[in-house]
C-alpha cells in the first residue's frame, strides 16, 4: 500500500507549537522508528469543516487496510507511551 499524504500538526496557540516540537523530540530520541519523524508542525491557518463522510473516518473504517496499516499501529505506539495522558473514553 502506497500512501501519499503528509502528517501535519496544527496549533493555534504557540504553547501547542512547542509542546508538539517537544513531544516530536521525544519520539525521535526514543528511537521508535527506522526514520526520523517528519510531522509538519504548522500555523492554523484557516479551518474547514469536513464533509460528513470524512468526519469519524477511523472510528467507523477500522477495518479498511489504511486504518489497521497506518492508524492502528501509530495509536497503539503512542497509548504505549502515553496511556496515563489520554481521556478513559478514548482507550
Amino acid at each position: 500500500m502506497s500512501v501519499h499524504s503528509t502528517d501535519r500538526q496544527f496549533f493555534f496557540i504557540i504553547n501547542h507549537k512547542k509542546t508538539a516540537e517537544k513531544l516530536k523530540a521525544e519520539l525521535d530520541n526514543e528511537r521508535l522508528y527506522a526514520d526520523p519523524i517528519i510531522t509538519e508542525i504548522s500555523p492554523l491557518r484557516n479551518f474547514y469543516v469536513a464533509e460528513e463522510y470524512h468526519r469519524n473516518y477511523y472510528e467507523d473504517h477500522k477495518d479498511a487496510p489504511y486504518c489497521n496499516i497506518v492508524i492502528s499501529p501509530k495509536i497503539t505506539s503512542l497509548l504505549r507511551k502515553y496511556r496515563n495522558d489520554v481521556k478513559e473514553k478514548y482507550i
